[in-house]
C-alpha cells in the first residue's frame, strides 16, 4: 500500500488523507484492515483524529495588527511602489497556533514529476501548496482556483518531504505583485519537512477581483525573498506557460516549485 514507512506501518500523510476522505475505496479497505491488526497505527489514527477535531474546535484566525502591504507591492502601470491606502493586508503573528493537522492531499501522477492534487498544483514532486479559509466563525480548507471574496482569511499551508528555504510570492488580475511569504524584506526562512504545515502569516485579500497566481519557491540554500518579488512576473508567467524553470527565474538550482490558483468574486 502506497504510503507505508520502512516497517510496514502507515505514513502521517496517508492517515491525513484518510482523515479527509481522499482516499479510493479500496485504499481505505486496506488501511482499515491494518489498523484492525496493527495496534501501533491504530493508536496513531486515533491520536491524529484528536488533533484534527481539536483544531476544528478551536481554530481561531483573530483579527491581529494590520500591515501595510507597499513594500510587497508593485504597480501594475509603472516601476514605482503602489500607493499605500489601495491595497492592504492583514498578517497573523507568529504566535498563533493554528495546526494543519486534517490538511492536504489526493495524488494524481502525471508525467514529469507534475502532481495534481486537491488543495493546489505541486509543479515538483515532494511539494505542494494549500490554503486554509477564515469567513465568519467556519474554517475549512480551499482548494486551488476555488473562488473566494474580498475580505476573506487565508493561511497558506505547504508540504514538503525534505526542508528548506520558503518564499510565496502571487500576481493578481491587474498584474500587481504581492510577497505572501515571508511578508518583511529579507531572507527566505528556513522550514522542515511537513504535512499540511500553516505557515505564521497570513493574508485579508483585498478587492482586486479576478485570478491570483501564487507561486511557492523551496530552495535548499538561502535566497533573497525581494530577489524572487523583483522577478516575479516573468516566473508566474513561465509557470503558467507551463516553461521550463531555471536560474535567473529561480533563485538557484535545486529549487523546487508549486502553484496555487486563486479566483476573486463578490
Amino acid at each position: 500500500m502506497n504510503g507505508t514507512k520502512d516497517n510496514g506501518c502507515l505514513s502521517d500523510l496517508l492517515l491525513d488523507r484518510y482523515l479527509v476522505e481522499e482516499l479510493e475505496s479500496d485504499e481505505r479497505a486496506r488501511l482499515e484492515g491494518h489498523v484492525a491488526a496493527c495496534e501501533a497505527c491504530r493508536d496513531l489514527l486515533a491520536r491524529r483524529r484528536a488533533e484534527a477535531e481539536a483544531w476544528r474546535e478551536s481554530a481561531e484566525i483573530p483579527a491581529r495588527a494590520r500591515l501595510l502591504a507597499a513594500r510587497a507591492r508593485l504597480d501594475p502601470d509603472a516601476d514605482r511602489p503602489r500607493p499605500w491606502w489601495r491595497r492592504r493586508i492583514t498578517v497573523w503573528g507568529p504566535g498563533l497556533a493554528l495546526a494543519a493537522t486534517a490538511a492536504l492531499l489526493l495524488v494524481v501522477l502525471l508525467p514529469r514529476e507534475t502532481h495534481v492534487v486537491r488543495h493546489g498544483l505541486r509543479l515538483k514532486g515532494g511539494f505542494a501548496l494549500g490554503a486554509y479559509l477564515k469567513r465568519g466563525e467556519a474554517v475549512s480548507p480551499v482548494r486551488s482556483g476555488e473562488t473566494l471574496r474580498p475580505g476573506d482569511r487565508l493561511r497558506f499551508t505547504y508540504s514538503a518531504d525534505r526542508g528548506g528555504h520558503l518564499c510565496l510570492v502571487g500576481l493578481d488580475a491587474r498584474d500587481v505583485v504581492t510577497l505572501y511569504y515571508p511578508t518583511a524584506a529579507g531572507p527566505a526562512p528556513r522550514v522542515e519537512p511537513a504535512s499540511g504545515r500553516a505557515l505564521p502569516e497570513a493574508t485579508v485579500l483585498d478587492e482586486t477581483l479576478g485570478r491570483e497566481t501564487v507561486v511557492g519557491l523551496l530552495c535548499p540554500r538561502p535566497f533573497s525573498a525581494d530577489g524572487v518579488r523583483e522577478r516575479a512576473r516573468r516566473l508566474i508567467a513561465a509557470v503558467r506557460r507551463g516553461a521550463a524553470l531555471a536560474p535567473p527565474l529561480l533563485p538557484q538550482r535545486g529549487c523546487r516549485v508549486a502553484r496555487f490558483e486563486l479566483r476573486k468574486a463578490r
